[in-house]
């Protein structure tokens, strides 16, 4: 890393060699942000198992932490271990009827993400960016990204542990957009869950990114 340029901690659950869409904006930031004086390290999910169906995206990936270093960024895998949900859903793959069962872990995984880091399966993101921070005193900005949305609680809790300046990269909207359902009583009540929590983590970032005007002016 040149001493010319600035850390700076990137949050994301999806990066290469993950080849969905979503990994790819972080992907331009590693490469390019060394041209406005940054040197960012991206913190991100272990994607040792290729990605061809919505379902691999639920397996448990990695053992040990991966570190590689670059030129213009450095990129930290942090080993995967999919909920109890994701397991059971990926088990039950040839019985649907059973399938129906995972919902309700869904819908207890939906609400306790709000009040603790233990049902988020990628948890351990926010434990290894907060040593890093910890271990990195000269490195404070962190920008978070997402979805999944609860990564936002992660850059909440690292701003009040650590004091970093914090960004929110939304890329879509979260609570605004029109694609959220609000039909049974249950979807308004996760909704109405949801937007105390978008108000209340993202009130403690500096500023938010989103991909259009239009987007950032509704969030």
């Amino acid at each position: 890393m040149s001493t010319n340029l600035k850390p700076i901690l990137i949050l994301s659950y999806f990066f290469p060699p993950c080849n969905l869409t979503a990994g790819q904006r972080i992907n331009g930031w590693a490469k390019h942000l060394h041209k406005f004086g940054y040197y960012p390290t991206i913190v991100t999910r272990n994607w040792d198992v290729p990605v061809s169906s919505p379902e691999d995206v639920l397996q448990s990936t990695g053992t040990t932490v991966i570190h590689h270093r670059y030129e213009t960024h450095e990129v930290y895998y942090v080993p995967y271990r999919s909920s109890l949900r994701d397991r059971l859903y990926q088990r039950l793959k040839n019985w649907p009827l059973l399938r129906k069962g995972t919902k309700i872990l869904t819908v207890i995984s939906l609400i306790s993400e709000h009040f603790s880091s233990r049902m988020i399966p990628h948890r351990h993101l926010y434990s290894f960016a907060l040593k890093h921070l910890e271990s990195h005193p000269d490195c404070t900005q962190l920008i978070v990204t997402g979805n999944p949305f609860d990564l936002f609680r992660f850059g909440y809790l690292l701003h009040k542990k650590t004091g970093v300046q914090w960004f929110a990269d939304y890329r879509d909207d979260w609570n605004t957009s029109a694609l959220v359902k609000k039909r049974s009583l249950l979807e308004k009540m996760l909704h109405s869950l949801s937007s105390r929590s978008e108000k209340k983590w993202v009130g403690t970032a500096s500023a938010i990114f989103s991909v259009s005007d239009l987007y950032t002016e509704k969030i």
